[in-house]
């Protein structure tokens, strides 16, 4: 008799229930289930801002990737924001830091710096 074996890995399914909740947050979707088909393009624009904003892209850029106004990209950005304001105090600490010693540090603690921020200070 085969057993099923647990993990505390969320795995593929948890994945794709994760997309189709952003895509149906973001885009306004009142169904319950999003039809993969139907919705494709959505999914795929909410998982491109979901990576964009986790590397810092900005609404301008995101308005030239999927060639709309940059205020409709701004409204998205911030529709992806709610709810999730912790994101936004973690990445805006993470630029104060950039600002006022030079670099950020990665988990790994490896020092990034920037080009705004390489001219005024020196990374040890």
């Amino acid at each position: 008799m085969k057993t099923k074996s647990y993990t505390c890995h969320p795995g593929p399914q948890s994945k794709k229930n994760f997309r189709s909740s952003m895509t149906m947050l973001l885009f306004n979707l009142t169904v319950f289930l999003l039809m993969l088909d139907m919705y494709a393009s959505e999914r795929r624009k909410a998982k491109m801002l979901n990576f964009s904003i986790a590397y810092g892209k900005t609404p301008v850029g995101l308005a030239r990737d999927w060639k709309v106004l940059v205020n409709e990209s701004k409204e998205t950005v911030k529709r992806w924001y709610n709810g999730r304001e912790e994101v936004l105090r973690w990445q805006e600490a993470r630029k104060k830091e950039a600002r006022s010693i030079g670099c950020v540090y990665t988990l790994l603690g490896r020092a990034r710096t920037f080009p705004s921020t390489k001219k005024r200070y020196s990374v040890t």
